[in-house]
């Protein structure tokens, strides 16, 4: 009979070897983390903003310190990715539009979520470029055309609901280079590294690909109810579910982060200058 001390090495051990929820709390934390990020966001940017964006410091807190006691398991670097959830919002409202116009506004607002990208994943110790996905796809390259493909499509359904203002000073092409680059780098990859890369890694590795999936689809879902639609949120929830199925199918970002990127030039750069392009009126848009 081995001894105890040597029974709980071995238990813990075993635990580490399988990283998945055991019980029924550990299964149902993660939902109920995105019950209170979904709150906190209609509180912030419906009802309450001073008081959704301390539900938010107080839910990031929180998870840095569950994160920071078990830093060492998968559980813990799963806490510690999903904090950066509650720090986009906070990032976003301490940056004045009135300081930053336009397509600086997004720019300086996701150049922290690229940082929190890459420094978390080095911070948890976890392959850098795989972790982030940006890296060759793989498997049928099909998969990846058809994400690149569906880009400028799915920033024009997009377009159909919300009806942004532009980002561009006029609709030819020279006018909406720069603003292009940016919004693919720092909306599209910045994004892309961060959801379908470092959240969607750590997520698969707690719950299980299937559920880390439908976990990061849902997060990133969420933090779109800034824009006051429930069918916007719908059509991101459903624009999540597909990118973040090609990553599990390619392991890879490169396609996703281009993707977004074109999504956004053509919501934000084509359709508010040539509303030719548009077939339907605006649809249902809850106003707040």
């Amino acid at each position: 009979m081995i001894s105890s001390k040597s029974a709980l090495t071995r238990a813990h051990q075993a635990q580490e070897m399988d990283p998945h929820p055991r019980d029924l709390w550990e299964r149902l934390e993660p939902w109920a983390f995105l019950v209170v990020l979904g709150f906190s966001e209609m509180l912030s940017d419906i009802w309450a903003p001073a008081t959704g964006i301390l539900l938010h410091a107080l839910l990031a807190l929180w998870l840095l310190i569950r994160g920071g006691q078990q830093l060492s398991t998968t559980r813990g670097k799963f806490y510690i990715a999903i904090s950066t959830m509650t720090l986009v919002r906070i990032i976003s409202f301490a940056i004045s539009p009135a300081i930053a116009p336009g397509i600086w506004y997004y720019t300086f607002a996701e150049i922290p979520l690229m940082l929190f990208a890459i420094i978390g994943t080095k911070s948890l110790d976890l392959p850098l470029w795989k972790t982030l996905g940006a890296v060759w796809p793989k498997g049928w390259i099909g998969w990846t055309i058809l994400t690149l493909v569906s880009g400028p499509l799915i920033g024009w359904g997009e377009g159909h609901i919300l009806h942004p203002a532009t980002l561009s000073v006029n609709g030819s092409f020279s006018a909406m280079i720069l603003p292009g680059l940016l919004l693919t780098a720092f909306t599209g990859f910045s994004e892309e590294w961060l959801f379908r890369g470092l959240i969607q890694t750590t997520a698969s590795k707690w719950m299980g690909p299937v559920a880390g999936l439908l976990f990061t689809a849902v997060g990133w879902s969420l933090l779109h109810i800034g824009w006051n639609s429930g069918v916007d949120v719908a059509y991101v929830f459903s624009v999540g579910i597909f990118w973040c199925w090609i990553r599990l199918k390619t392991q890879s970002t490169w396609a996703t982060g281009i993707a977004h990127g074109t999504a956004n030039i053509v919501l934000f750069c084509v359709l508010p200058w040539h509303s030719n392009l548009y077939l339907i009126p605006t649809l249902w848009h809850l106003h707040g």
